[in-house]
Parts: C-alpha cells; sequence; structure tokens
C-alpha cells in the first residue's frame, strides 16, 4: 500500500485520540494466514498479515487509536515505541487507499 502525503498528515497529528473504521466500500475475508480486503470501487485486493490481522478486525467497529494501541500492546510482546511507528504505518496506509475512515473529535 502506498502512503499518500495527505493520509500521512491526518495521522501525525493527534493520531492516538483519533478514531478509525473500516469504510463501507470494502469487503475482508480470512484466508489461511492472511485477511484479504477487496476494495469495491478500485477493484483492487489488499492483504494484511501478522498483527495487521488483529488490527483489521479491531477497526471493523469505530474504535479509537489509543484503545487499538492498549490492545496490541496487551495481546503482543511488542515495545511500545515500535508498534506507534507500526500502527501508524498501517492506518497511514490503509487510510491512503480509502479502506478506512479517520475522525478527530467524539466517535461516532
Amino acid at each position: 500500500m502506498e502512503n499518500s502525503y495527505a493520509a500521512s498528515q491526518n495521522l501525525s497529528s493527534n493520531w492516538l485520540s483519533a478514531s478509525i473504521k473500516a469504510c463501507s466500500g470494502q469487503i475482508s475475508s480470512e484466508l489461511g494466514d492472511e485477511s484479504v480486503i477487496l476494495h469495491l470501487d478500485s477493484g483492487v485486493y489488499y492483504g494484511l498479515t501478522g498483527v495487521g490481522i488483529r488490527i483489521w478486525e479491531l477497526v471493523q467497529d469505530t474504535i479509537v487509536v489509543s484503545d487499538i494501541r492498549e490492545t496490541i500492546l496487551h495481546e503482543y510482546d511488542v515495545a511500545p515505541e515500535i508498534l506507534d511507528r507500526d500502527l501508524q504505518k498501517i492506518l497511514t496506509d490503509l487510510d491512503a487507499v480509502n479502506l478506512i475512515e479517520v475522525n478527530y473529535g467524539v466517535c461516532a
């Protein structure tokens, strides 16, 4: 997944307080050790593995990024600074290809 400058800017400022939700214009399924996501408008498939699968599960309902972070820290053996970098990257990537909605403020 490619990063867009706009998506990167959206998540770099107060990103832990942002609420995230998977966009409705996609369908996904788990196939073995991978989650496969089809963006319905573009027809492009994306794949997630490892912790990315868990993050994708969490964003099926609106969730604040800090809650995703705490869940992953609790469930996986990962240093907080590494998780912060990787979580911001995956969310930026998902946002750049319109697979998630990123909102700031109160969750809907």
